[in-house]
């Protein structure tokens, strides 16, 4: 199960980044990528076992999305900022999974409400950073 939610986790942002180019709303992309992987994949037996699922997904989304950043840096001349943006977006992928997977118990419906919040967060992490 681990493996699959990692390697959801590292291949989603490529696969997410051409939709995003059609449709340019990434918190709503990739907030439905996260939670189609934890709907299928994560192990809703304990809340530990929720916690590892997220933590699963949010770091290895963060660490591939991050590659694509990282092209933009290197052509920018501005490799400061990439300590601090691998932090920031380890830290928001981290939190949308939670949000994403925490509110679900038995029935999984619930995961709609935890992706609602998560697009929410997303999308203001994103206003924040581009202001």
């Amino acid at each position: 199960m681990w493996i699959n939610l990692a390697l959801g986790g590292f291949i989603s942002p490529f696969v997410s980044w051409p939709i995003e180019k059609l449709l340019p709303y990434p918190y709503l992309i990739e907030e439905i990528v996260k939670a189609l992987l934890l709907f299928f994949f994560a192990n809703y037996k304990s809340l530990k076992n929720k916690l590892e699922s997220a933590l699963v997904v949010g770091i290895s989304f963060a660490i591939s999305e991050s590659v694509f950043y990282s092209f933009n840096i290197y052509s920018t001349n501005n490799f400061q900022v990439m300590g601090l943006r691998l932090f920031l977006t380890t830290l928001l992928h981290f939190a949308t999974s939670l949000l994403i997977i925490l509110p679900v118990k038995k029935n999984k419906a619930w995961i709609l409400a935890g992706l609602s919040l998560a697009i929410l967060l997303h999308f203001l992490y994103n206003r924040s950073v581009a202001a």
